[in-house]
């Protein structure tokens, strides 16, 4: 369908929810199915703060000047620009979108104006195809004079069907990877079984407030807890059902537990996933944590503040090493302690950090977050509270090149864009070499 929508020059967007697969379909088409031979692929995503004299610049920087003020693809090709977000500038004063009310004008009279000069230009073989999450939060609605041009198509959630074969297609290819059999199957269909009932559970009991906009969740915090899963090798488990379901249980509290800030949204968590791993998981949730400490002789929530899995073999390369449940801190703060010092002695820039109990829970999310592929964290702490050493720390244990932006009074976009091309000459380097 957007494969004959782009063949004859329709313009058509995408919307749905967070997570649906709308910017991979797109995406996946553009870069993979078109023929590289009759279509040039433009790809822009949209932020709050996107102007119309950038959204001119993206939009020109792959096409060719022609003659007079004409610009198009180069010849024989047609040149398919993909905005995603498409909803997310930032309003006006008076309620105006610049970046989409120059669209608008593209599509209504098929002409811009030229940055420098009062000359009008003209863009010739170049058709758009855009994607957005529903409205809600920095993402506006959409007024009609502009969807007037696209043809609207509704990317559905998926069905539970869809949900369960999608992730346990994903989270077994992951543990066959890492020398599993299929022999695991039941274990990873009764893996997403839960994550799925705790993930629905979630939507509709933590639901964003004034005072906790952060708790959204959609499909990828689903991705993040099978793919925090599927870091399990072969040596560390051998398919036995307790390990996976103490991973699992891991994962949930990182992925779902560490946003929480309200004690009875942790309480509410807890009991979900006592109640998910006795009757989905069918394990004895008391039995399966009786060695850790008790309060008032129960497993609380803050019992599972001992549970904790990461990498004890920090000496072996990264891709080799084992996720595993840590036996206790004390023994992690030796692994670690022996690692800050070989890393001062053989280094020009030290480390300078404490090793307490509350530093060492942080430091094994961040190595686990480094770990999983694509993993972005934002730390939010005040001053000194060791976030930039904890992460230094957590970079050179994972083998990482860290590079840290020197902000400053006069630091701009301009610095910005320095610094991204020196960690894209890296990655090159390091990739070829």
């Amino acid at each position: 369908m957007m494969s004959t929508h782009i063949k004859y020059q329709r313009c058509f967007l995408l919307y749905g929810d967070t997570g649906t697969g709308k910017s991979l379909y797109l995406k996946d088409l553009l870069t993979n199915k078109l023929n590289e031979n009759e279509y040039l692929p433009n790809l822009i995503t949209f932020a709050p703060r996107i102007t119309a004299a950038q959204t001119q610049e993206l939009v020109l920087l792959k096409l060719h000047k022609k003659r007079g003020n004409q610009f198009a693809p180069p010849t024989g090709k047609r040149c398919v620009v993909f905005i995603d977000e498409i909803n997310m500038p930032a309003k006006e004063i008076y309620g105006a979108q610049p970046p989409i009310e120059l669209l608008r004008q593209f599509l209504d009279h098929g002409i811009w104006f030229d940055l420098k000069k009062p000359e009008v230009i003209t863009i010739l073989d170049t058709m758009f195809v855009c994607a957005m999450a529903l409205p809600g939060g920095s993402r506006h609605e959409i007024y009609r004079r502009f969807l007037r041009h696209f043809n609207l198509f509704n990317v559905c959630k998926f069905s539970y069907e869809s949900f369960f074969r999608i992730f346990t297609n994903l989270a077994f290819i992951g543990l066959k990877r890492n020398g599993f059999t299929a022999g695991v199957l039941p274990i990873v269909n009764d893996l997403v079984n839960a994550t799925l009932r705790v993930f629905n559970s979630a939507i509709h009991h933590l639901r964003p407030t004034p005072l906790k906009p952060h708790y959204l969740f959609n499909v990828r915090d689903f991705v993040r807890v099978i793919t925090g899963c599927i870091l399990l090798k072969k040596e560390s488990a051998d398919s036995s059902r307790t390990v996976f379901s103490k991973l699992w249980v891991h994962e949930m509290l990182r992925v779902f537990g560490d946003r929480l800030i309200d004690q009875s949204d942790k309480n509410w968590l807890f009991f979900t996933i006592k109640d998910t791993v006795e009757t989905i998981l069918k394990e004895r949730f008391d039995i399966m944590f009786d060695y850790l400490p008790k309060f008032q002789n129960e497993i609380t929530e803050k019992s599972l503040d001992n549970l904790i899995f990461g990498f004890m073999d920090i000496e072996v390369i990264p891709e080799d090493r084992r996720y595993e449940e840590i036996p206790s801190i004390e023994e992690y703060q030796q692994v670690v302690s022996s690692f800050l010092v070989e890393y001062n002695d053989t280094h020009r820039d030290k480390i300078d950090i404490v090793l307490f109990r509350y530093a060492l829970k942080h430091l094994t999310r961040i190595c686990r977050v480094l770990t999983i592929p694509c993993g972005n964290m934002l730390m939010i702490g005040t001053g000194g509270s060791g976030r930039q050493s904890l992460t230094k720390l957590s970079a050179a244990m994972n083998k990482y090149d860290l590079c840290q932006p020197e902000i400053s009074s006069t630091y701009g976009m301009q610095e910005w864009r320095e610094e991204i091309k020196n960690v894209l000459r890296c990655i090159v380097i390091y990739t070829y070499n």
